[in-house]
């Protein structure tokens, strides 16, 4: 039986240099180090947090535009080594002969065969392992062993371990027509603040955003620069140690083997409760267990855990979409942590918390009184989107992050989370949709609407009661409305009985459209009388459709990049009838690209609710296995994080039936028939459970805290923890 915690070279369809580097890249939220080829010189180490920014030209500005650009910075590797023959010439790596990862432990092991000259054969071996610090008193540690085993080579050999060389990194792939992969330069400054044998520390520092990253690399019982005697069939080990502080202040761990030692037990330990806590084993299908452990542990290293950054599109894994954090943070990635890790769950909401002073200036920029508006792609709380049809008219971001405050609130039951963070966010935003929209009639009766938005899907935009915003901006009063009264002794904010009776008023007069002679639930208020795009006779090549064709052009038509008012289905379940969702469904089916990484997930989460197995098993195998597979053709620009939060969203509330509705658990076993068997577990309420699914039974066991009400494909039934 395969190990589903191991992944091997082997195992990716695309095996080139760039795929490699970003699929085994090794991060904590903090920072990441992609596995890029140690003997070449290359970009491979992503700060989160750390950017440049440069103003935005626009041929025809206007007010209120976003000013400025923000793009992460790739750093030089913390992987290269310098190897050098007794002539002086430079090694010559020949590729990684294997490369596995341990996900486990967080060990990644990578074997290289090296030359001297490139016709030559191999004359050594290079093996790395390497791991990166999980723990809270190891967010700065990256750790390196190399072992250089002489296979034919005899005489004087050189070995090198570098600083950041800011002239070595290789600049990064760009498509000048791909929106999602930008590279604006940088101009970096370094300089030396302390330099021994051992020891070399330096400093990295934006020209225009001011930001400056301390990077220390030191051997562990050897010098930076050593100089050896091989004979055939000879080795030799080194170990380094590299630190990176930036962002909340960190005292370095000192550089000794006792550290070193201490840093390994301590990763091994974190991964050991990480898997104890979020695990799910998948029973009849190796290759999606495996898969699925993949995307929890690299989701994982992606998450913040300081509460100074949140999660960008693309994690530390790589800098596509130029590092920025959207709202699938809070749609797709936060219900994995919310119900295994609320610890990183509310560092990730407080984040969001703390941007809320630009974001109440942002909502007075674009016209609205009073409340707040975060930023649709952002690094820093300020809006970073040039494209405001697609990017600052997405304000059901708001909503979304609402939506998550009260997932996590429901889930964890944090009562100082909700008082000192969640309540404020409730409020901000409840404010923003209450002087965002308007007042007007529709089929003779008074309501609540909100104009010239963008949902989801961004190949249709600026529209009216666009039927998800809506529906989200609803839930967010109400859960303001709801939870307001529990906590406003606490915190203390500026409500009085005029602003709940409005916006009690406001959340029951919410326009939600629905189409009478279709018997269809509408994206927005045009979108069914728009005309089909013809996706028969699309070339297959003219995917994804943004690549290819004008916004203007895609926003005539009927075409979906993700599912948008369908994903409301999922958000709130029960509140449409079967038949009404499976009317649905298959419709927007047909007019969905899934030209977005977002979309399978979905799809894949309603089929398995609606019964359909076959489907609901195909949009899952497509999302779990997404980068493993390449299936979208970008891995190399970062991990679709989005998606391997999806996956799980596929599992749980696709197969599992998992829901929380009215405080009680809700599970509806819908295993696939591919399956033999699922098994994960899940918080609630300070308590842990493990589900077990088989065809034909559910098992629900209470493995810690007090007894707990559930609901069993639609019976309640109470858990007690066992006594031993």
């Amino acid at each position: 039986m395969a190990n589903p915690f191991v992944l091997k070279l082997q195992d990716l369809k695309n095996q080139s240099a760039a795929n490699v580097a970003t699929i085994f890249s090794q991060g904590n939220g903090s920072f990441g180090v992609q596995a890029t080829d140690p003997l070449v010189a290359s970009a491979g180490t992503i700060i989160n947090g750390f950017y440049e920014q440069a103003p935005i030209t626009y041929g025809e500005t206007a007010y209120g535009y976003a000013k400025n650009h923000q793009t992460i910075i790739a750093l030089p590797s913390l992987r290269q080594l310098q190897l050098e023959d007794q002539a002086g010439r430079p090694a010559v790596s020949l590729g990684a002969q294997s490369v596995a990862l341990d996900m486990a432990t967080g060990i990644l092991t990578a074997v290289y065969g090296v030359s001297f000259a490139a016709a030559e054969p191999a004359a050594l071996t290079l093996t790395v392992r390497s791991l990166i610090g999980e723990a809270d008193a190891d967010l700065s540690a990256y750790l390196l062993d190399y072992q250089v085993k002489s296979l034919t080579y005899q005489g004087e050999l050189t070995l090198t371990k570098p600083g950041l060389s800011l002239a070595a990194a290789a600049a990064a792939a760009v498509d000048p027509d791909d929106p999602r992969v930008v590279d604006r330069g940088s101009q970096l400054t370094s300089a030396t603040l302390a330099s021994t044998a051992q020891t070399l520390t330096q400093t990295v520092t934006t020209q225009t955003s001011q930001l400056t990253a301390q990077v220390q690399m030191a051997g562990i019982g050897t010098d930076l620069r050593r100089v050896v005697q091989l004979l055939p069939g000879a080795q030799l080990e080194l170990t380094y140690l590299a630190q990176l502080d930036f962002g909340p202040h960190r005292e370095l761990l000192p550089a000794t083997a006792a550290t070193v030692t201490a840093l390994r037990q301590r990763t091994a330990t974190y991964w050991r409760d990480f898997w104890a806590a979020g695990e799910v084993k998948i029973s009849g299908d190796e290759q999606l267990d495996r898969g699925l452990h993949f995307n929890l542990y690299q989701l994982c290293q992606s998450a913040n855990r300081t509460g100074a950054y949140s999660i960008a599109a693309k994690g530390v894994s790589g800098p596509g979409y130029e590092g920025h954090f959207f709202w699938d943070t809070e749609m797709y990635m936060l219900p994995f942590f919310t119900y295994t890790q609320p610890k990183i769950a509310r560092a990730l909401l407080k984040f969001r918390y703390q941007q809320l002073p630009q974001a109440r200036q942002r909502a007075r920029e674009l016209g609205v009184s009073a409340g707040a508006l975060f930023p649709w792609r952002s690094i820093n709380g300020q809006e970073a989107s040039a494209f405001f049809p697609a990017g600052t008219a997405q304000y059901h971001l708001d909503a979304d992050i609402a939506y998550a405050v009260g997932l996590y609130y429901e889930t964890t039951l944090d009562d100082p989370f909700m008082a000192k963070y969640g309540l404020p966010i409730l409020w901000e935003t409840a404010r923003f949709w209450q002087n965002f929209g308007a007042w007007g009639e529709r089929n003779g009766q008074r309501c609540f609407m909100f104009h010239d938005v963008t949902g989801p899907d961004e190949y249709t935009a600026l529209v009216d009661n666009n039927y998800y915003t809506n529906r989200l901006a609803k839930h967010n009063l109400e859960l303001f409305l709801k939870y307001y009264p529990q906590f406003q002794a606490c915190a203390q904010l500026p409500v009085t009985a005029a602003d709940m009776t409005a916006l009690q008023e406001i959340a029951a007069g919410i326009y939600l459209g629905f189409d009478q002679q279709r018997q269809l639930t509408p994206q927005d208020d045009t979108f069914l009388n728009k005309p089909l795009w013809p996706l028969a006779s699309t070339p297959a090549a003219n995917f994804p459709l943004l690549l290819h064709y004008h916004p203007l052009t895609i926003y005539r038509y009927q075409v979906n990049k993700q599912p948008d008012m369908l994903l409301t289905n999922l958000l709130f379940p029960g509140e449409k009838s079967p038949a009404q969702q499976a009317r649905d469904y298959a419709y927007y089916e047909k007019v969905t690209t899934h030209d977005s990484s977002l979309s399978r997930s979905v799809f894949a989460v309603l089929a398995a609710q609606l019964g359909y197995d076959d489907a609901a098993y195909q949009y899952f195998l497509d999302s779990a296995l997404l980068d493993l597979t390449d299936l979208q053709g970008n891995t190399k620009d970062g991990l679709h994080m989005a998606n391997l939060g999806g996956s799980w969203l596929s599992v749980i509330y696709g197969f599992a039936g998992v829901s929380l509705q009215d405080g009680l658990l809700h599970i509806n076993n819908h295993l696939p028939q591919k399956w033999s068997g699922l098994t994960f577990r899940l918080k609630i309420a300070g308590r842990q459970l493990q589900v077990q699914l088989t065809k034909d039974q559910t098992t629900v066991e209470l493995l810690s805290g007090a007894p707990l009400e559930v609901v069993i494909a639609g019976q309640p039934t109470t858990l007690a923890a066992q006594v031993e």
